[in-house]
């Protein structure tokens, strides 16, 4: 089932998923026990669950509140392969972009990786701090979305280095350019409460406090690493 869908194995296993074949392990030292395990010396007890308690299990009530969640628009449907001789998708004064069709491990994905330059984000401490600042935000901000976008196979990464701002986005090609135009809109506009904005300050601010307690030599390789 991993590598081919057959609706008939899965129904089979559906249908194996019933209380009559269920095993349910209670933990806890307040439970009463009646025997002992030979090799370790645990305790604990086998009940078979019959009577209204394994027929409130076949017949369970329905709950209230409980929908389906919204449609996740991430999750690609074209995953046809492009199977494309090498070419030229971009060149200008700045550089050229080729394009070439992965022949080795024939997925449908796509990995970007690209980088704001500017000079700026590590020329003063109060620019490193700020930049730190920013990226923490953006990331705060599109937090709510992490979760659809990883079960659709998709992921980015935001990140600083001397040279800039790192942005890097894998998965599907298919949504690749949803995932970009949505980052893209959140590095230009942050959206994030003003009090979570503070608690990102804050926590930064705990941060730095809490390196002058490190070990020497943690601290030692953190501040050679700042003069490459």
């Amino acid at each position: 089932m991993l590598r081919k869908y057959d609706p008939i194995v899965a129904k089979a296993l559906l249908d194996t998923l019933v209380p009559e074949n269920s095993l349910v392990i209670l933990m806890a030292n307040t439970l009463e026990t009646d025997r002992t395990e030979k090799f370790y010396g645990t305790e604990y007890s086998l009940i078979q669950v019959g009577g209204d308690s394994f027929d409130q299990l076949r017949n369970p009530p329905k709950v209230e509140g409980i929908v389906y969640p919204a449609k996740n628009e991430f999750i690609p449907y074209g995953l046809t392969l492009t199977d494309e001789e090498p070419h030229l998708v971009w060149h200008d004064e700045i550089g050229k972009v080729w394009f070439k069709f992965d022949n080795r491990f024939k997925q449908p994905k796509t990995f970007l990786k690209l980088r704001i330059e500017t000079p700026r984000v590590y020329d003063t401490v109060e620019h490193v701090m700020l930049a730190k600042l920013y990226t923490a935000a953006v990331n705060e901000g599109l937090n709510e979305l992490v979760y659809p976008i990883q079960l659709s196979g998709l992921s980015y990464s935001l990140g600083l280095e001397k040279k800039g701002v790192n942005l890097s986005i894998g998965g599907y090609s298919e949504r690749i350019s949803d995932l970009l135009r949505l980052v893209s809109r959140n590095l230009l506009e942050v959206n994030i409460e003003k009090e979570k904005f503070e608690n990102l300050k804050e926590a930064m601010v705990r941060g730095l406090q809490n390196n002058k307690l490190g070990k020497a030599y943690a601290r030692g390789g953190y501040y050679s690493r700042l003069l490459w």
